[in-house]
């Protein structure tokens, strides 16, 4: 009986000191904060690094397009005045002005559409320069810069590629165009000043 009381003790010793290990070991862990900045950071880095790349890029974005229009003001400037047509000023030429001012943001020679249309009576109607589909249709064949008193639309194309899109949930998209870019447009409308013609001039 009295061996039968010890062991009793033992194991009611045993469980008591196991439960205050216990405790102690899970109040310890429970205190622990190592790591747990690494933890918090693994965790929003992911989204931070995504809006912070798309805020930039959105920057980009709108810069590029600020850039393209002052090109195409400053060059139809060349249309509006009668320059372009008493020179005889071919499209490749006229890209060639818009190219000189535009920065490198942009793949000018490669990558700017340019389209003119005139006309003595109305503005010239445009079309889309993409489908549905989004898929870029323009092909920049146009080129009529008018006469004196013309009314004259100028239009500049570029497909600008957008490196992040789709940021999580809120599907923050700045692509407009099939195969993940974004379609820039500057369009200029004005009506060519009455402008000596060149045997006027003489």
């Amino acid at each position: 009986m009295a061996q039968a009381d010890r062991l009793g003790w033992r194991q009611s010793l045993a469980r008591s000191v196991v439960r205050l290990s216990g405790g102690r070991i899970v109040r310890r862990l429970h205190a622990d904060e190592t790591g747990a900045t690494a933890v918090e950071f693994g965790i929003i880095a992911l989204p931070f690094f995504a809006i912070l790349f798309g805020i930039i890029e959105t920057g980009m974005v709108f810069l590029a397009g600020l850039v393209l229009d002052n090109a195409t003001t400053q060059a139809s400037r060349e249309i509006f005045t009668g320059q372009a047509q008493t020179q005889n000023l071919t499209k490749e030429q006229f890209k060639e002005k818009i190219c000189a001012n535009v920065l490198a943001l942009l793949d000018c020679a490669n990558g700017v559409i340019i389209d003119v249309q005139s006309s003595l009576t109305e503005i010239p109607k445009l079309t889309s320069p993409k489908d549905a589909d989004g898929n870029f249709t323009a092909t920049g064949d146009t080129w009529d810069p008018g006469v004196k008193n013309s009314y004259v639309v100028v239009r500049a194309l570029y497909q600008y590629p957008i490196l992040i899109s789709g940021i999580g949930p809120i599907d923050f998209r700045l692509d407009d165009l099939a195969g993940g870019k974004r379609l820039l447009v500057s369009t200029i409308v004005f009506r060519n000043e009455p402008y000596a013609a060149p045997s006027q001039a003489q």
